[in-house]
């Protein structure tokens, strides 16, 4: 395999500023994105060899860009389980828009949604839930560019029937929506394409996550393939004896340790304060133990029942965290797994009892200090 880059160095910083961009926010669109696609065209050729290497493929089009990025080879823990209705109301505006023209108002595509349900056997019963799934649904549409507001207030959709909102769909938007991967010409290193692809798009990846084909590549190529592609991203290499991430140098991520796509939150909220003190206090009480659902090698463990006895301690001596967050210990629990799941930090086994793992990678934060608003704000993570 040869060398992603021909001289090493010599990666544009501009060019490896958008690839981790693009990496991170692969849809961009010209309303929010102009200047971002701007940079996309300018190193296009860049952009395009350092994706492939990784499998991925990127459609640049004048106000559109996309990444697709290759099918993820992520643990099971990681494929949620419960449904979404979001998701679903997102898909059905998707069909519904097909029929409709580029300007229409919201009562129409509501009920061209609704007909699309019907057709697929999904029920529809005008819910006050089912109002706020389509109306997230609505949201994440124009969060993604496929669709403008003209005129009028979505919220009133909760409490009108026929709410006198005016909507601008982009048809050509939706065509990349799904892309279908197309056979490649030359031949590829799957396996190289695969733990590249995690590299950059997880927070680390761990040898005891990988085949051992995959391992074997990872430590053979750490310093010309797995270098060459970090510097096009413009991240470094940091090794450890668990495994490896590619992170975001300090100077360029404005004083935050940003390490894979989730940087860690460093603001001063109740939530990422309590966060790390409950894994500081897993470090210090659990020593890695032989449990045979142990994900890896430095993996530590902490029954669920004590996250609840050691976060209510916590919440009594953190008088500034946020009430509703110290009154309600099991909902603060929910909140810092979902932080700790989403940075693929923390892994949960079932069984006689709940058993949280934390990451040998968890230990990387500091700790932040406690949160600087009064006892009575509500907390932002």
């Amino acid at each position: 395999m040869t060398s992603l880059l021909a001289n090493p160095g010599d990666t544009d910083p501009d060019a490896a500023d958008i690839c981790r961009l693009l990496a991170a926010v692969p849809w961009l669109y010209e309303e929010r994105h102009a200047l971002h696609i701007e940079m996309v065209h300018r190193h296009a050729h860049h952009v395009r060899l350092t994706m492939t290497r990784l499998g991925w493929r990127v459609i640049i089009e004048r106000d559109l860009v996309r990444l697709i990025k290759g099918p993820a080879p992520r643990p099971d823990v990681f494929v949620p389980t419960s449904s979404a209705p979001t998701a679903t109301w997102f898909w059905l505006f998707i069909a519904a828009i097909d029929a409709l023209p580029s300007r229409v108002g919201l009562p129409a595509l509501v009920e061209s949604a609704r007909a699309a349900a019907a057709e697929v056997s999904l029920p529809v019963t005008g819910t006050a839930a089912e109002l706020q799934s389509m109306l997230n649904a609505l949201h994440m549409l124009i969060n993604r560019g496929l669709m403008n507001k003209l005129e009028g207030d979505l919220q009133t959709l909760l409490t009108d029937q026929r709410p006198a909102v005016l909507l601008q769909l982009h048809h050509m938007r939706i065509l990349h929506l799904i892309s279908p991967r197309t056979p490649d010409a030359q031949p590829r290193d799957a396996v190289a394409e695969r733990v590249m692809a995690r590299l950059v798009d997880e927070t680390a990846v761990l040898y005891s996550d990988l085949n051992t084909d995959e391992e074997h590549w990872l430590r053979t190529h750490l310093h010309d393939e797995v270098a060459a592609t970090a510097e096009a991203f413009g991240l470094h290499i940091e090794e450890r004896t668990e495994g490896v991430a590619l992170i975001v140098d300090r100077e360029d991520s404005h004083g935050s340790d940003t390490l894979g796509p989730h940087p860690f939150p460093r603001a001063h909220g109740t939530v990422a304060h309590a966060a790390v003190l409950m894994r500081d206090h897993v470090l210090r009480q659990s020593a890695g133990d032989a449990d045979p659902r142990k994900p890896g090698p430095g993996w530590r463990s902490v029954p669920y029942h004590d996250v609840l006895t050691h976060l209510k301690l916590l919440a009594k001596e953190h008088t500034s965290w946020a009430n509703n967050l110290r009154a309600c210990v099991p909902s603060l629990a929910e909140r810092i797994r979902e932080l700790w799941q989403g940075l693929d930090m923390l892994r949960i086994t079932e069984g006689f009892e709940t058993t949280w793992w934390f990451s040998p990678a968890a230990a990387r934060w500091d700790t932040p200090p406690p949160p600087l608003s009064p006892p009575e704000a509500k907390d932002t993570p």
